[in-house]
């Protein structure tokens, strides 16, 4: 006892001393720099001319976060936000942004890496600004110099006005075109005073950078023939005021100052709020692209136009209408029924059948003249502007079963809107116009419906609408029947009828189309009956014997297909069936029948006659002594 405790006195100073030693030292490991793994970015980088500083110091994570064995950007903060750690300046910027700026869309501009243009632009200043301004001026036979490097002349960024000009646009152009400018400009003092009402900034096809369309008295130096001269005080002075100045050039009442209706511009305003007096981009000297010109006026055109559907000339409002006078309403150019056809064919409206709008001329009776939001420059959707005008046909577009293309509004699948060569504006004959989408209708059957082969479809099915399915215009039955009368007749005056006759299915054997089969049978006899009565194939794959026209499929031998007299549609009363096979005075038969057989005998009575496992057709349960052949027993006069 004492030895043991003697141990465990040591064992627990040994474990105190233990825990008095200094701890192992720890080796962190030195952690690698970005650029270790990522080499063969970092020499993409290098081949550069620009260098982004945290780049040039791989200093990656001034701007990523680390990000281990799993792979990806991880910047530290979202763009822009990002950026503005360093361009604290664009933080606070104001004024007219830069699209791209304002939406915090840098990378659009700058690669954040490096480049080899400054301002670590993705191409040169020029390519840069002109992946998105694409105006044709830039590529103009005489350009501007400073064109080359934009921001000669633009901020970048953000600046004071919508163009980000560095200083107003008279005083940008002076800091290069110094000097006395007269000589050039037929001694009027010029300078500082609008360059810009003459001169495009970037590119033009004339000299000079003159806009490409300019008054011809200005371009042929007679700026007196509107101004005082140059030598008289105000030389900028018009020498008559308003329009007075315009007329002695433009003679009211002539050409297309003579017509009867005025545009209140011409006739209220002064002609300088649509021209500019020198020169311009746009053709006739105005002051923005026609449609931008009209539509700061007429705000509900510019509302038609923002829509999906655009008529194409409203990009030249000019095409239609008259600036100035016309003899027209709404200053049309031609009278209404004949401007639509300057541009569109008028063969489509001369077919042997016309649309009363379209026979008319009253094109906008359906359509908008200048945009919509349905194909065709449509007024409606087609199907309620169609049934706008004819109304009738509402009811036939509530049935329960429509016509697809008339339920999706696809009028014109089957109606021409301005004119046809056939009844109700069809394209084609009525007897084709199905086949149009049923193509596959037409098989190489041997046997037709007559309606269907002279292409009579609308004889069976209503050409919008039904309550029936396939557009029937009644059940099968009493579709049916107006034709077939001999089927009614029989079907209504005759005991028993074919269960699908009697529920008007005459399309259960039937195909109403066509077929291989003579009448119109979906299959042989044998096949279409055994769809049904499958019963008859109760014995099937045991040791059976069956009645010939039942194997050989003439279920017609025995049957009738619609109605019948006789119960089970038989053609006859047994045994008045059965004679015409089985002679009733013949000795087989009578000796068979032990001389029984006598004028009323049902053979059916003991005989099944379709199918048996007896080879005499015998039904499957027999009274003993029938089915030991000793009829005698019950019987008398057997021989």
């Amino acid at each position: 006892m004492k030895r043991t405790l003697q141990w465990l006195v040591s064992l627990s100073l040994s474990f105190v001393l233990l825990s008095c030693a200094p701890p192992p030292e720890r080796r962190l490991l030195a952690r690698k720099r970005c650029i270790d793994c990522h080499q063969k970015e970092f020499k993409a980088f290098s081949a550069k001319r620009v260098f982004h500083p945290p780049a040039k110091e791989a200093n990656c994570e001034a701007c990523h976060g680390p990000h281990g064995l799993i792979g990806g950007a991880y910047l530290i903060k979202g763009i822009p936000s990002l950026c503005f750690n360093c361009h604290k300046g664009l933080k606070e910027a104001t004024g007219k942004n830069h699209p791209p700026f304002a939406k915090g869309r840098c990378l659009k501009c700058h690669d954040p890496h490096s480049a080899d243009s400054r301002g670590l632009l993705k191409e040169g200043p020029r390519e840069t600004c002109l992946k998105c301004h694409k105006d044709r001026s830039f590529t103009a036979k005489n350009v501007h110099r400073p064109t080359e490097e934009c921001v000669r002349c633009h901020l970048p960024h953000s600046g004071t006005d919508v163009l980000r000009l560095k200083i107003a646009k008279d005083k940008l152009c002076n800091r290069c075109h110094k000097g006395d400018l007269r000589k050039r400009h037929w001694r009027y003092p010029v300078p500082g005073k609008a360059c810009l009402s003459c001169h495009n900034p970037h590119g033009s096809p004339k000299e000079a950078l003159v806009r490409a369309f300019s008054h011809p008295p200005m371009e042929a130096g007679e700026c007196d023939r509107c101004h005082l001269s140059p030598e008289e005080k105000g030389p900028f002075e018009l020498s008559r005021k308003g329009k007075a100045i315009c007329f002695s050039c433009h003679q009211r009442g002539k050409g297309s100052f003579g017509g009867e209706i005025v545009h209140p511009p011409l006739e209220e305003e002064d002609c300088t709020l649509c021209h500019s007096p020198h020169a311009s981009e746009y053709e006739g000297i105005i002051r923005k692209s026609q449609r931008s010109l009209c539509t700061s006026c007429h705000k509900g055109v510019k509302e038609r136009l923002s829509l999906q559907f655009i008529h194409k000339p409203t990009d030249k409002c000019s095409s239609c209408h008259d600036p100035h006078t016309a003899r027209e309403r709404a200053l049309l150019v031609f009278p209404k029924d004949d401007l639509c056809f300057k541009c569109h064919e008028r063969t489509p409206f001369e077919g042997e059948v016309r649309h009363p709008p379209a026979e008319k001329r009253q094109c906008t009776t359906c359509h908008r003249p200048h945009g919509s939001s349905h194909r065709g420059l449509l007024a409606e959707a087609t199907e309620s502007l169609c049934l706008s005008c004819h109304d009738d046909q509402i009811p036939e577009f509530q049935r329960v079963n429509v016509h697809t293309p008339a339920r999706r509004g696809q009028c014109t699948s089957c109606h021409s809107p301005h004119s046809a060569p056939h009844g109700m504006l069809l394209p084609t004959p009525k007897e084709d116009l199905c086949f149009r989408c049923h193509s596959e209708m037409k098989r190489d059957w041997t046997s037709l419906h007559p309606p269907f082969e002279e292409g009579e479809c609308y004889e069976c099915h209503s050409h919008h609408s039904s309550n029936f399915t396939y557009q029937l215009k009644a059940l099968s039955g009493g579709l049916c029947y107006p034709c077939h009368e001999d089927v009614k007749e029989g079907v209504t005056g005759e005991a028993h009828v074919h269960e699908p006759v009697r529920e008007g299915r005459c399309i259960k054997c039937h195909n109403p189309h066509g077929a291989r089969i003579k009448g119109l049978l979906y299959r042989p006899w044998v096949g279409l009956c055994l769809s049904c009565h499958k019963d008859l194939l109760s014995l099937k794959g045991k040791e059976v014997h069956f009645h010939p026209p039942a194997k050989e499929g003439k279920c017609q031998t025995c049957h009738k297909p619609h109605y019948s007299p006789f119960p089970s549609l038989l053609t006859y009363r047994s045994p008045q069936l059965c004679a015409p096979c089985h002679p009733w005075e013949g000795r087989p038969l009578q000796e068979k029948h032990k001389g029984l057989l006598k004028g009323g005998t049902d053979c059916i009575s003991c005989h099944t006659p379709h199918v048996s496992t007896s080879a005499a057709l015998f039904k499957r349960h027999m009274h003993k002594p029938f089915e030991e052949g000793d009829c005698g027993l019950c019987h008398e006069g057997t021989k």
